[in-house]
């Protein structure tokens, strides 16, 4: 059972991979924003969302940003965002392209190209989940951090739903009584960030 489940997730990555490579074309200044897929795209989501999510994002770029850092938080006792993990990807001089977030309830892979990134979350535990993603155009302002996604977990029967703009206002979050909150960010930078030595880094 485990070994049928192992090779799903391998075939989950891949097919992954391949959405990420698909990028749409996009108009204006710097924006990311939520893929738009067509029907063959929307049929492999479908294949891959069996105990998961997948998101994908389009992003446009202009000339000078040369580093991609993706990154899990988590909301500490205080009420501030915490780096748990990070990883870099360098943006290979492409301006137009897509990047992929598959998501389950134990860990959270971010693909780029040819690069992935996976952390394992250990927050399956928890009675509900409660998540809320990216679905409007977003700027892209150098070297700020873009909430992708908010993760909240709790072990109420009542669950309220976080949105992305709570990134902003942490003390909304915490005053739910959330067991663990955690959020995905992207940050676009115009330098060479450790970790970019090689293109679209794969840890």
């Amino acid at each position: 059972m485990e070994k049928i489940r192992s090779i799903r997730t391998v075939l989950a990555f891949s097919l992954v991979f391949l959405l990420a490579g698909c990028s749409g074309k996009q108009d204006g200044a710097m924006t990311i924003q939520k893929a738009e897929l067509t029907e063959k795209e929307q049929q492999t989501v479908a294949l891959i969302e069996t105990g998961r999510s997948v998101k994908l994002y389009d992003y446009k770029t202009e000339p000078g940003i040369s580093s991609l850092l993706f990154s899990v938080e988590t909301l500490n006792e205080q009420g501030q965002w915490e780096t748990v993990a990070s990883s870099v990807f360098s943006q290979s001089g492409q301006e137009d392209d897509r990047v992929a977030i598959l998501f389950s309830d134990d860990s959270i892979t971010f693909s780029c190209g040819e690069g992935r990134y996976e952390v394992m979350l250990g927050s399956n535990h928890y009675k509900n989940t409660a998540d809320s993603w990216l679905t409007e155009t977003s700027p892209i302002r150098t070297d700020e951090k873009i909430p992708l996604g908010i993760v909240a977990y709790t072990d109420s029967d009542s669950v309220i739903f976080p949105n992305t703009d709570d990134y902003e206002e942490p003390e909304k979050l915490a005053g739910r009584q959330y067991k663990e909150v955690k959020a995905v960010t992207l940050q676009f930078s115009g330098k060479t960030l450790p970790g970019t030595e090689k293109e679209r880094n794969t840890p």
